[in-house]
């Protein structure tokens, strides 16, 4: 029996649960790696030196482009991320491994701007690198690879490799895995570590291309 005040279906019955698992992620082969670096290698663009910063260093973009040189403890080989540029809202310190030093080495902005990545055209940071970065995935074949991929091809090496699934999350910058706080005991040595396995990867594909 329905009594007049009630619908006889459920009106949100057809409305499709969230997914709770829904980000997709674009993975590199081998060869793709290798196509990949090879175009970014070879071009000028600052667009690509981002892109290799991003799998150097599994930040994030807006973590990227807005690092100053400030930022960027070259002794100590640390990229120190501030609350306020991170998506978390909490600092936290990357290490920078030698794929990462190489790029800032290639950079002719020390000591002439505070942004580690500017735009020669405007003499600013970016903001939007999307149109040109379009140019480079078409170029190498990869015509669906984002950005945000090459943030997380590291995480994809290092798992790949059985990599402490804590260390990868400090890495990333992500606030948690299933909670927060208990994760405080991985160590900044198993962090540089795991960076530095990043940049062997990258390394030895440069190697295979050139």
């Amino acid at each position: 029996m329905i009594l007049d005040n009630m619908a006889a279906d459920n009106p949100a019955a057809r409305v499709p649960l969230f997914n709770d698992f829904n980000e997709v992620s674009n993975t590199l082969s081998p060869d793709e790696l290798q196509s990949l670096l090879s175009v970014l290698g070879k071009s000028k663009s600052q667009i690509a030196l981002i892109a290799r910063m991003l799998m150097a260093t599994t930040c994030r973009l807006s973590e990227i482009l807005s690092a100053t040189w400030r930022n960027c403890d070259m002794d100590k080989k640390i990229l120190y991320i501030e609350s306020h540029n991170s998506k978390t809202k909490v600092p936290r310190a990357v290490p920078l491994n030698d794929a990462a030093m190489d790029i800032l080495k290639l950079l002719n902005t020390q000591g002439k701007n505070e942004f580690l990545f500017v735009s020669p055209k405007s003499k600013t940071r970016y903001f939007a690198v999307h149109k040109a970065w379009d140019k480079l995935r078409v170029e190498a074949g990869l015509p669906k690879l984002r950005l945000h991929d090459l943030r997380h091809f590291g995480a994809s090496e290092l798992a790949s490799q059985g990599e402490s699934i804590l260390v990868i999350s400090r890495l990333l910058g992500h606030r948690n895995v299933v909670t927060s706080e208990r994760y405080s005991h991985v160590s900044d040595q198993a962090t540089k570590q795991a960076s530095d396995r990043i940049s062997t990867v990258i390394q030895n594909s440069i190697d295979k291309v050139s």
